[in-house]
C-alpha cells in the first residue's frame, strides 16, 4: 500500500477537506507469539471486535490535534463509543 510505514500500521493520507472521504484498506493483525490459539484462532476471536482509528490532524497556524473512534469491523454496525473524540 502506497505510504504504509515499515510495520503497517501508519499510512499518510494525502490532504483531506472537511467530508472528503478517503478509503484505505486493512489486513488482519497477526497473532502475538504467545497466543497459543494459532492464527486462525486470533482472527475468530478478533473478527467481531472494534478496531481503534486514529488521526492527527494539521492546519497551518494551529498545533496538531488527535482523535480516534472505535471502528466496527462489519459494514452496517456502528461503533460502541462515541463516533470521534479530540484528544
Amino acid at each position: 500500500m502506497d505510504g504504509v510505514d515499515e510495520f503497517g500500521r501508519t499510512v499518510q493520507l494525502p490532504p483531506l477537506r472537511p467530508a472528503e472521504v478517503f478509503r484505505i484498506g486493512l489486513e488482519s493483525s497477526r497473532a502475538h507469539r504467545h497466543f497459543s490459539g494459532g492464527q486462525a484462532g486470533w482472527e475468530r476471536g478478533q473478527r467481531d471486535k472494534p478496531f481503534r482509528l486514529w488521526v492527527t490532524c494539521h492546519v497551518d497556524g494551529h498545533k496538531p490535534w488527535h482523535l480516534h473512534a472505535d471502528v466496527p469491523q462489519r459494514f452496517g454496525d456502528t461503533p460502541h463509543h462515541a463516533p470521534m473524540q479530540a484528544r
